[in-house]
Parts: C-alpha cells; sequence; structure tokens
C-alpha cells in the first residue's frame, strides 16, 4: 500500500466494529473499499479477527495503538515495476556540479 487512511478509535467496540467503521468511512470518502487494515498488535490482542467486510488485517508494530491504518493494496505488475523503480532511484549516482 503506497497511501492510505489512518483512522483513530479508542471506543469501547469491538475491534471488528471499529474496524468496519473505518472501512465504511473510506469507502465514502474515497468511493472505493480497501482491501487491507494495518493495525499494532496490541490493538489486535485476544482478537482472532482476520478478516472483515473482504478486508484483509494484518499487524505491523509501524501502527499505534488504537490506529488503523486503512487503504488498497497494491497487486500484480504495477506493484514490481514500483519496487523496481525505487531501487534504481536508490541506487543511482549523485551528480553534481562541476565548478
Amino acid at each position: 500500500m503506497d497511501t492510505g487512511m489512518l483512522w483513530f478509535d479508542d471506543g469501547p467496540q469491538g475491534l471488528k466494529d471499529k474496524v468496519a467503521r473505518a472501512v465504511s468511512f473510506y469507502a465514502t470518502k474515497y468511493g472505493r473499499t480497501p482491501t487491507v487494515c494495518l493495525v499494532h498488535p496490541a490493538t489486535r490482542a485476544g482478537a482472532e479477527v482476520t478478516n472483515v467486510s473482504g478486508v484483509v488485517l494484518r499487524e505491523t508494530h509501524a501502527i499505534l495503538p488504537n490506529h488503523f491504518l486503512v487503504g488498497i493494496e497494491e497487486q500484480g505488475a504495477g506493484k514490481a515495476e514500483k519496487e523496481s523503480a525505487r531501487k534504481a532511484r536508490s541506487e543511482a549516482p549523485a551528480k553534481r556540479k562541476a565548478a
């Protein structure tokens, strides 16, 4: 996922309800249904939920507790092409102007 929407919810609702609200808001705002939701392991602790309304839940320490990063995961050749372009840019030698 290159971009996504960060959603905060520290309410008393369960994980499924929180993710469903984030997914619904994303779909309404952007006109597309997200495919993935990144959550902190502590947010998901104890919940055996791996999928909410077709959205895959993934744990990562890069997201703070009670935050949900929802978006559309890239698939296929487009993702590979973007990775190749990023790698090429990072490996390209820096150009310097001659004085």
